[in-house]
């Protein structure tokens, strides 16, 4: 609904806004079909898929990915019972341990890559890379200035 103050910018960014998070919640119901015969959800995959570069605390993944340190460890808790993720020591923090996936969170999450490499390019079919890269852009812009907003 607009308002009077509101520019036709700030309108337009409202609705972007809203279509991010109908965006986001088709996203999860898409990951969490995916990851369903695997015994997994979205959310543990996003944790596996941030340990694909190597290992992490989980303070880490948290700040990457926008998410709060505790769920992010309780996430890691379930991974690490399931077998999916191992701790080691942390050199620089003698509490906080590091989070590495194991060689089935490995296994695992590379067969998730593969199957959703299938969705992504069913997904963008149509668009062209440089449509895609200003969209990039234009997101990792407005997420700059969110930030600065805080």
């Amino acid at each position: 609904m607009p308002t009077r103050n509101r520019t036709q910018e700030a309108q337009i960014f409202t609705d972007l806004v809203l279509e991010i998070f109908r965006m986001n919640g088709r996203l999860i119901a898409c990951g969490d079909h995916l990851t369903a015969p695997s015994g997994l959800t979205s959310a543990r995959w996003q944790i596996m898929g941030a340990l694909a570069d190597g290992p992490a605390p989980a303070a880490h993944i948290a700040r990457k990915m926008g998410l709060a340190r505790q769920s992010v460890q309780r996430l890691a808790d379930i991974l690490i019972k399931d077998g999916f993720v191992l701790t080691e020591e942390n050199p620089h923090h003698r509490k906080a341990h590091l989070l590495k996936l194991s060689p089935k969170g490995s296994k695992r999450l590379k067969s998730l890559l593969t199957l959703w490499t299938e969705i992504a390019n069913g997904i963008v079919g149509g668009f062209s890379a440089k449509q895609l890269n200003q969209t990039l852009a234009t997101i990792r812009a407005l997420s700059e200035r969110i930030d600065q907003q805080l």
